[in-house]
């Protein structure tokens, strides 16, 4: 479940995303207000990022990543619409440079070959399979931008996927962070059901749905991977309630009554929360000696 502190800045993507349904998807319309349309869920999702993520500390060095790839997509939704002006490959470089800065986000170690092998195997098929057709194999530029773009959504998929799979399975491992890697994981694939349906629509032809399906799994897998930045605060706020037992040098009030502490049983009170917290031996020793020449005054 998402926090509520989180969902409401998801307001925007709903939004815009309800304005695209009702506005009849439009493909096929050429004009400015047709590419704000198909992109301003894309934007609602990296205004998300940036407020929920790239703002955030402890999600920054993820969520950056993510954040850029959105303004790629966005980018490359607009080129899309104006295929029909001759804009189809830079909507699929723009698109490329989104799904890379999407490995960097997942991470490139370990390589886990296991699951690599067979995912682009996979997809070096599927590329076979739609070469042996007219339609790509008489479009040099097309298909050998159809071949760049396969290679890496294919590792995209691979490198989400073990992200996921290799957090460690300690007796002490956050599971709120394994199921918001197992979110992205699930986005990953969404975008690959997303653009093998494009790519089937394109070259093989129209079958029925075909705008639902690419255009929801592809808003699904850019919602899906957007979330997965909270992965992030979940391994970071382990830890946060001894942080923040801390009164940075202010009174500790007993819970009963309210009154201050003796000095010893505050001393006995700091003791305990220095063991708590990996702090050097050296600002123990200060923080100590401080309150008890305060408190012997």
């Amino acid at each position: 479940m998402i926090p509520m502190k989180e969902l409401h800045h998801l307001g925007w993507f709903v939004l815009t995303a309800f304005i695209y349904v009702i506005c009849g998807r439009p493909h096929a319309e050429v004009s400015p207000l047709a590419c704000l349309i198909k992109a301003a869920p894309i934007l609602a999702l990296a205004y998300f990022v940036w407020v929920r993520g790239v703002r955030v500390t402890s999600r920054r060095s993820y969520a950056k990543y993510i954040f850029v790839s959105l303004l790629f997509a966005a980018l490359g939704d607009t080129f899309i619409q104006l295929k029909d002006e001759g804009y189809f490959l830079h909507g699929m470089a723009a698109f490329a440079m989104s799904q890379a800065l999407f490995v960097f986000a997942f991470g490139t170690t370990p390589v886990d070959l296991l699951v690599g092998i067979p995912i682009n195997l996979a997809g070096l098929g599927y590329y076979v399979f739609l070469f042996a057709h007219p339609r790509v194999a008489n479009d040099r530029p097309f298909a050998l931008a159809l071949a760049i773009y396969s290679l890496v959504i294919c590792t995209m998929l691979w490198r989400a996927l073990t992200r996921w799979r290799m957090e460690p399975t300690s007796k002490g491992k956050n599971s709120k962070r394994t199921k918001w890697l197992f979110v992205g994981f699930l986005g990953a694939a969404s975008f690959v059901v997303s653009d093998s349906s494009l790519a089937w629509w394109m070259v093989v032809g129209s079958y029925p749905n075909a705008t639902g399906i690419i255009m929801g799994s592809y808003y699904l897998a850019q919602l899906l991977i957007s979330l997965s930045i909270l992965s992030e605060e979940a391994r970071g706020s382990s830890g946060r309630s001894n942080r923040q037992s801390s009164t940075n040098g202010l009174p500790i009030k007993s819970r009963s009554n309210g009154r201050k502490l003796p000095a010893s049983r505050r001393l006995s009170q700091d003791s305990a929360n220095d063991t708590a917290r990996p702090f050097d031996s050296y600002d123990k020793s200060f923080r100590m000696y401080d309150r008890a020449v305060i408190y012997t005054k």
